[in-house]
């Protein structure tokens, strides 16, 4: 990329941070050897992360990226080639975006990142260009097709950026999904976006956004600078009401994790039931799927939950629990927003980003070759 100009003119608004929900209060430091080479099948503490507060995870180029804040309450970028050994990604980002980086992406092939109250940023070479004034609440990022950035926000009263070379425009959210079901678009702001997640739908250019926060959407689509209906035939007013936390495409079916104490996947434009019901939580409450991962060698799916830990999905056995390694208290464990497949290695971080916030920092890998 010889040059990148964005005329851009944006409302400046402070950074309004979002008090953490803190259910579990307790250290999660796991004892492992300095290598940190898996040598069973347990989740294993990953010692470059550690006291890490992970709010974004991106592949890209056969390499993992994480970004956050790190101990020292600076934003970081770290990237590794197998997820299980860390290196620093341009140690100098923490001098821009001091108080953490809250979503990353790929523009041109080359990382960009931002932060709630802060400018997106553009980094090659290790050096930092600016691209844009402060922007408002950032809670995810991605570029589509067309090399144009969606930044998406998660708190009332902020609205969406779509950031193309010649402008920035403001993205409203429109719709209106009653709770008994259906979708219409009216004239009227709904409020905010309330943002968990962007997937980019490869068959076309939407963007299809995980909705959460009590908006009823679970999912809606992004597209022509819109935001638009998505089907939520086959979902319950539970499901709505709790929202999509995690969207991923397996084999070209949309899976979602989110609603009533179930994975969903889309089938033919309504919304099924994959599996069994999620476990119970240890007071018997209902259980809510915060992530999902697919390992596309063995072909299987992983979801972490509320409190449950992680689990996986075996054939006539149902959902089976997969939390050796993994601290908890009474039964507990810690809220887990995101899990990620890499390269035969499943990452969990810990971090303060999404709906439900970790009180652990850091993250965890689990080796699946050791299955």
């Amino acid at each position: 990329m010889n040059a990148i100009t964005l005329h851009i003119e944006l409302f400046s608004t402070l950074f309004k941070n979002f008090t953490p929900l803190l259910f579990l209060l307790f250290s999660t430091c796991v004892n492992e050897p300095p290598d940190h080479v898996a040598s069973e099948n347990k989740w294993q503490d990953i010692p470059e992360l550690s006291g890490m507060d992970i709010w974004d995870v991106k592949i890209y180029n056969d390499e993992i990226y994480v970004a956050g804040r790190d101990f020292s309450g600076k934003g970081a970028i770290y990237k590794s080639s197998d997820a299980i050994h860390w290196d620093v990604f341009v140690p100098s980002i923490g001098d821009s975006l001091e108080f953490g980086v809250g979503a990353i992406d790929f523009y041109n092939g080359h990382l960009i990142a931002c932060a709630s109250g802060q400018p997106l940023y553009l980094i090659i070479n290790s050096i930092i260009t600016r691209l844009t004034e402060p922007l408002g609440d950032i809670r995810e990022m991605i570029v589509d097709k067309e090399n144009n950035i969606l930044i998406g926000t998660y708190l009332p009263g902020y609205f969406c950026k779509y950031i193309t070379p010649d402008s920035t425009y403001d993205i409203y959210d429109s719709l209106f999904t009653p709770p008994d079901g259906g979708c219409y678009k009216q004239a009227g702001i709904t409020g905010g976006i309330s943002v968990s997640k962007f997937l980019l739908n490869e068959s076309s250019n939407d963007i299809l956004i995980g909705n959460i926060s009590l908006n009823y959407h679970f999912v809606s689509a992004f597209s022509n600078r819109s935001i638009d209906c998505f089907p939520n035939n086959g979902l319950t007013s539970v499901d709505r009401f709790h929202g999509c936390h995690d969207l991923i495409f397996i084999n070209d079916t949309l899976f979602a994790a989110g609603g009533k104490g179930t994975i969903k996947y889309l089938d033919q434009s309504e919304w099924k039931v994959y599996g069994d019901t999620l476990p119970k939580t240890p007071d018997s409450a209902l259980t809510i799927p915060t992530a999902i991962a697919y390992d596309e060698v063995k072909k299987e799916i992983y979801v972490a939950s509320n409190y449950i830990g992680v689990t996986k999905l075996v054939e006539n056995s149902g959902w089976v629990t997969l939390n050796n390694g993994l601290e908890s208290v009474q039964g507990y464990y810690d809220f887990i927003p995101n899990l990620t497949y890499f390269k035969g290695v499943l990452l969990l971080t810990y971090g303060t980003s999404k709906n439900y916030q970790s009180s652990s920092r850091g993250a965890r890998y689990y080796s699946l070759n050791y299955e």
